[in-house]
């Protein structure tokens, strides 16, 4: 990977990715897939790399409020992988608003 690739991304390790996002360090190398038994919750940008990307770190910020919200994952994956499509957008959580019910997620429209 050439440095290029990672200029003007933003990046954080993750101890400092877990500490602003308020979980623990092990919690949020799960939801990545930095565990064996786990699949990552997002697409990864840099997958060789023990950092996160601010797009990542954001669209992590959503996942977590929906699990603060007690929202499954199932339910996360899914309504993720919808709005990804629906919306041409590898992290549809930090381009779209989003409400749940504590059970689902859905799209919400702005008022104009």
């Amino acid at each position: 990977m050439s440095n290029n690739s990672v200029v003007g991304r933003g990046l954080y390790s993750l101890p400092q990715a877990a500490r602003l996002l308020r979980i623990d360090t092990n919690l949020l190398k799960y939801w990545i897939g930095e565990c064996k038994s786990a699949e990552s919750i997002i697409p990864r940008q840099l997958q060789a790399e023990h950092v996160l990307t601010f797009a990542e770190l954001m669209e992590l910020h959503f996942i977590k409020l929906f699990r603060d919200q007690n929202v499954s994952f199932q339910a996360i994956r899914k309504a993720a992988k919808k709005a990804s499509e629906k919306y041409h957008a590898d992290y549809p959580f930090t381009v779209k608003r989003f409400d749940t019910d504590g059970r689902t997620i859905f799209a919400t429209c702005k008022s104009e």
